[in-house]
């Protein structure tokens, strides 16, 4: 990224690292289900005396490894990985294989919304042909970044990720 588009990033009042990041609570939610801690653009960091006690911004990724360069392996375990919506659904699947009422498997897409990531798979009438679409399931959130940390997160808890 070059040195005029971090500057349009940062002068856009309505883009702010915390509206295209995951909250603190979702990016706990994705380290405990093993979202990888490194390689991305912003952390949460804890801020002053407790363990609980986070600060209430976002530091870049390049200003968090200054900051806790020389620390020890103590000091990263007081930060946890912000990711972007666009981080997250790069890493959902492009489709997924879940199982039929009725035995075997059928297809399911990801759908995302402006605040919203679904699971969905389409339903054929046998009788009329008609085609329906199903919900597996849906997330709404504030943001897209966590209804995208939200289906990741249930993704993993079902082993719905492709092998």
């Amino acid at each position: 990224m070059n040195a005029d588009c971090i500057a349009l990033f940062h002068s856009d009042p309505m883009t702010t690292p915390e509206s295209i990041t995951v909250d603190l609570a979702h990016a706990k939610e994705l380290k405990a289900h093993g979202w990888p801690q490194e390689d991305v653009l912003y952390f949460w960091i804890q801020n002053g005396k407790g363990f609980d006690d986070w600060s209430e911004s976002i530091m870049e990724n390049a200003e968090a490894v200054h900051r806790l360069a020389g620390k020890g392996t103590w000091a990263w375990s007081k930060v946890v990985a912000a990711p972007t919506a666009e981080e997250i659904l790069r890493r959902l699947p492009d489709s997924i294989q879940i199982a039929r009422e009725h035995g075997g498997t059928r297809d399911a897409m990801i759908d995302i919304g402006k605040h919203y990531c679904g699971l969905f798979y389409n339903d054929y009438d046998a009788i009329d042909g008609a085609i329906e679409e199903v919900e597996v399931v849906g997330f709404s959130e504030d943001t897209l970044a966590n209804a995208a940390a939200a289906m990741w997160c249930y993704l993993k808890e079902n082993n719905l990720f492709p092998l």
